[in-house]
């Protein structure tokens, strides 16, 4: 096992168990010596009730670059056009796909549109591993930036235009390099065009 890997194990438990753990989203786990093995660490895990795995804040955002949804969770009692969660669209064949693989897999795609959605790919070079812990939690797994003379700022893709996140209407702003914006769901639809 890589120790030093922050994403791997993750500590699970049962809800009925809650009152033995801390309530905070990792946890210090440190190794004594044992049969002639030196002590280690302390490494931080993510620590996360079964029942409510997909609400943590890092569980499955860990291994999610598409998941964004921490940084922008939808309003309690918004109306249903603005309950959409915060998360680039992701392209299916990248669905379940391991993290040491997923670099290969993107390079394989050869546009952002598949059928008649629109996906967010990053730019070639892009590689999970080069993701520093720290920016990866800050949502930041994709560089993020914007175009000359345009305040709107966001993840950015293989063309070099940014996604910018509309918190309002909750969809994705492309801004294109040609000039105006496309504005795409979380789902890939493509919901209008700005020229």
């Amino acid at each position: 096992m890589d120790f030093e890997d922050w994403r791997n194990p993750q500590i699970l438990f049962s809800d009925i168990r809650k009152g033995d753990w801390p309530n905070t989203p990792e946890v210090h786990v440190q190794f004594e010596p044992c049969e002639n093995q030196p002590g280690s660490g302390p490494y931080h895990r993510v620590l996360a009730c079964i029942e409510d795995y997909y609400e943590h804040r890092f569980a499955t955002a860990d291994f999610d670059p598409w998941d964004l949804r921490q940084m922008d969770p939808p309003r309690p009692g918004a109306p249903e056009h603005q309950q959409h969660p915060c998360c680039l669209p992701k392209p299916s064949s990248c669905d379940h796909t391991p993290l040491p693989i997923l670099a290969e897999r993107l390079r394989e795609m050869q546009s952002w549109n598949i059928g008649d959605k629109y996906y967010f790919i990053p730019p070639r070079t892009w590689r999970p591993e080069d993701v520093s812990k720290q920016d990866w939690r800050q949502w930041r797994a994709f560089q993020f930036g914007g175009l000359p003379g345009n305040n709107h700022e966001g993840p950015v893709d293989y063309k070099d235009e940014p996604w910018w996140w509309d918190r309002t209407h909750r969809h994705w702003d492309v801004q294109r390099e040609a000039g105006g914006y496309w504005s795409i769901s979380h789902t890939g639809r493509l919901i209008a065009v700005h020229d």
